[in-house]
């Protein structure tokens, strides 16, 4: 960069003019900043392909990482009668859209082929789980599971949830949003890693 640039000129220069080299200074200095260019030109090489960050296996560990709590989030959520960790699964959301957005933009830099769509349509998963869990959390009555959701819920979870209180007709709203939970757990089931 630039000052680097500065450092190289500076260096050369007091070193012609403190008489601290022996040869002819033009010799010296075209000497000096071809070596120092050199050095730079490696340095930046090793930078950009050796020693850059692998955002396409970081962003993989991550949707792995996100599918686990998504699931960990939802089925304490179901099992304790609608109490979801959702700051838990908010944090790790966010920090997946991190690691993808330096995924994006390495994909300028990078020869490896990523279907971009399928992340996207993943990181869109979890938000509308996220958003569905917040749905939840604003009904302030008491809820009940009507018997559809329950039945998916044993069969996913292999579990009797024994505090839920069953009835087809109360609770709409949320056995809405909690079937849209089901259903989305279910798809993330089914998703590979990408790399």
């Amino acid at each position: 960069g630039i000052n680097s640039g500065i450092i190289v000129s500076s260096v050369t220069f007091l070193s012609i003019h403190l008489g601290i080299i022996t040869s002819n200074p033009a010799y010296y200095s075209i000497h000096r900043v071809m070596d120092t260019s050199v050095g730079v030109v490696i340095g930046v090489i090793i930078n950009y392909i050796l020693a850059r960050p692998d955002y396409l296996e970081l962003t993989d560990k991550s949707l792995d990482n996100a599918r686990k709590i998504v699931r960990e989030c939802v089925k304490s959520g179901i099992i304790n009668n609608g109490t979801f960790d959702r700051e838990r699964l908010r944090k790790k959301i966010s920090k997946l859209e991190t690691i993808y957005s330096k995924l994006i933009d390495e994909m300028k830099y990078t020869k490896n082929q990523v279907n971009i769509e399928i992340i996207e349509n993943e990181i869109s998963l979890y938000k509308s789980i996220n958003h569905h869990i917040k749905s939840i959390q604003l009904i302030d009555e008491e809820i009940y599971i009507n018997n559809e959701n329950y039945l998916k819920i044993k069969e996913m979870y292999n579990v009797d949830i024994l505090n839920w209180k069953l009835d087809n007709d109360k609770s709409p709203v949320f056995n809405y949003h909690l079937s849209k939970i089901l259903e989305k757990i279910e798809t993330i089931d089914t998703l590979k890693s990408i790399i």
